[in-house]
């Protein structure tokens, strides 16, 4: 008997594809097949989320016919004991088990895990490949940032993309680039409501850099005000463009650090996957922006990238990116 992975450490690659998940659910799958998926799903967190949400929506949106047995017992019950393994997983979501008929499901009511600015970029190589390669967006004359009236989640998929610069610049101790980055912050927030005081808390970072404080000394306070940003916009429009970006540049520098991080992998996945349930209330991918994560998501997939896989991924974040923020 194969033995599962550590529950802490879910395995990258090997997920069951759609088709086979779609076939276990139903209960159309051999024993050892439907075993071999059972032992992948207690120790991959992701693929847990996918089987459990998938079975949700099954089952909230397909009334049985007269005659027909309730669509909760056709589906595949997941042994009790994933019950004990999910209570190693009581940080990442809240968990309830619900009984229908004769049948059971779980729900895993969790969307996206957050992407805290500091923490996601700490990750990021340090190379000038890097901090030399950022996505800036356009370039305005004058005050330096805005330019155009953006919708509040294109605005908020902008600001996550600065804001990952910005922690960028810091980190490479360039002073002149995180002015910069700083403008291009300000620019998307004047036309954000009730962002004031986060818009003084930039100033007063460019001010510091002018006034001699070295990039080390501001990156506490970029690192606090990238939180108050995620309070002031639409969170997953902001964690979408940090994400995207953080991905580029990380194949910039092919460096697999940020692709092995549990945050960052179990992001995608959940998004692309509520995104296609419509689980996702205030947030919708355009059917380019979807394509390109779902290539990603099969690139990284694979486990072991190598530089043909950089170059996809990086082709694939900036025709993200030219949807949302065109540099011309």
């Amino acid at each position: 008997m194969q033995k599962a992975a550590p529950i802490d450490t879910p395995p990258t690659s090997g997920h069951p594809t759609d088709e086979e998940l779609a076939a276990y659910i139903d209960g159309n799958l051999d024993m050892a097949e439907r075993k071999r998926i059972t032992d992948h799903i207690a120790s991959c967190e992701d693929c847990y989320f996918v089987y459990s949400e998938t079975a949700r929506f099954l089952i909230d949106s397909s009334p049985a016919s007269p005659g027909d047995a309730p669509f909760d017992e056709k589906i595949v019950p997941f042994p009790s004991s994933r019950k004990a393994l999910v209570a190693k997983w009581g940080a990442i979501a809240a968990l309830l088990l619900i009984g229908i008929g004769g049948g059971t499901y779980f729900q895993l009511l969790a969307p996206p895990p957050g992407l805290p600015t500091g923490d996601m970029t700490a990750s990021l190589p340090q190379s000038p490949d890097v901090h030399q390669g950022l996505w800036l967006g356009p370039t305005y004359r004058g005050e330096g940032g805005g330019g155009e009236e953006a919708r509040p989640d294109e605005a908020a998929v902008r600001l996550g993309i600065q804001v990952v610069n910005l922690q960028v610049s810091l980190r490479a101790g360039k002073v002149t680039e995180s002015q910069d980055v700083i403008a291009r912050i300000l620019g998307l927030l004047k036309d954000q409501l009730f962002t004031d005081d986060l818009q003084k808390g930039y100033t007063a970072i460019t001010v510091a850099l002018a006034n001699g404080k070295s990039p080390a000394e501001v990156l506490p306070e970029a690192t606090r005000l990238a939180r108050e940003t995620r309070e002031a916009v639409e969170t997953t429009s902001l964690d979408l463009g940090q994400w995207v970006e953080a991905s580029r540049l990380a194949s910039l520098g092919e460096d697999p650090t940020f692709f092995q991080q549990s945050d960052s992998r179990s992001f995608l996945r959940r998004l692309l996957w509520r995104d296609r349930l419509g689980f996702e209330k205030d947030f919708k991918l355009d059917s380019p922006t979807r394509a390109s994560l779902e290539k990603i998501s099969e690139v990284l997939g694979k486990g072991d990238l190598k530089p043909q896989d950089y170059a996809e991924i990086r082709r694939e974040t900036e025709k993200i990116l030219e949807i949302h923020y065109p540099e011309a």
